[in-house]
């Protein structure tokens, strides 16, 4: 029953602390597992921090641009013609890349090159060709037809209503006409017989701002640089057009994608 005093009595005489034989391993394997994660925590939060400042440089390069003054934009537009508007027919084509530059908030003024095909439909007495053909000859009844130009417009937009992501406005100016093809069904009596006669004209007549026309619109955007737009617009010549110098107009809206590039803003120097 001594022999348990002579060890304590060896151990004290080292001068060493006496250890608990019974004292767990689990304390230091715990300690391992709460400094792994610790560490693990802090490269989560190094992670973070450079994400963030990452996604902070990002939007200040961002703010650090402005919008250009210039703005391109592809469009498309169906729409119907009709002369004096009498008669329908099926819808014709406009489509073509347009520019616009902005002169203020508020101003701005466009043009562009559309090709479009018109097709149309109208009485014989509003149809006038040369004289001295064999129109001349014969009382038409109707003439059918469609023809093929580039409209080259020149506008002034008025943004009427400007909020951060839309924009409402309105638009009016003139639009230059170059004419490629006509093609035309002439239906007649020759005799008491109903008759029908086909021609086609390739010609390069121009018309010099001899178009009024007068738009309104949405423009939604998608991005700081792109945005869609819808345009309601209506077109009346101040002039006869085509062979038959008729009284053209259109009516249609045109579907726009623009692109108004970001540039980076001139830093003032100090």
């Amino acid at each position: 029953m001594a022999q348990p005093d002579k060890e304590k009595k060896i151990a004290s005489s080292t001068g060493e602390p006496i250890k608990s034989v019974d004292e767990p391993v689990s304390s230091k394997l715990d300690d391992n597992k709460q400094n792994n994660l610790d560490d693990a925590n802090k490269g989560v939060r190094e992670e973070a921090k450079k994400e963030e400042n990452v996604n902070t440089s990002k939007a200040s390069d961002t703010k650090s641009k402005v919008n250009s003054r210039w703005t391109f934009g592809a469009v498309y537009a169906p729409d119907i013609s009709t002369v004096k508007f009498t008669h329908s027919q099926p819808l014709g084509l406009n489509l073509g890349l347009v520019v616009e530059y902005k002169f203020s908030k508020k101003f701005s003024i466009q043009s562009g090159l559309i090709y479009t095909k018109k097709n149309y439909k109208m009485y014989g007495d509003e149809y006038h060709p040369p004289k001295g053909s064999w129109f001349d000859y014969v009382n038409l009844e109707d003439v059918t037809g469609d023809c093929t130009m580039f409209d080259i417009p020149l506008n002034v937009r008025f943004n009427a209503v400007q909020k951060k992501s839309s924009n409402i406005f309105v638009s009016a100016g003139l639009s230059t006409y170059l004419m490629r093809e006509e093609n035309y069904s002439y239906f007649y009596y020759y005799n008491s017989v109903p008759t029908t006669r086909s021609k086609n004209y390739e010609t390069n007549s121009e018309y010099l701002f001899s178009i009024l026309n007068i738009s309104a619109g949405y423009e939604k955007k998608l991005s700081n640089a792109f945005s869609l737009q819808v345009e309601p617009f209506f077109k009346q010549p101040l002039t006869g057009l085509g062979f038959g110098e008729i009284n053209l107009n259109s009516a249609g809206v045109y579907f726009s994608l623009r692109y108004n590039p970001l540039m980076p803003t001139k830093k003032s120097g100090k």
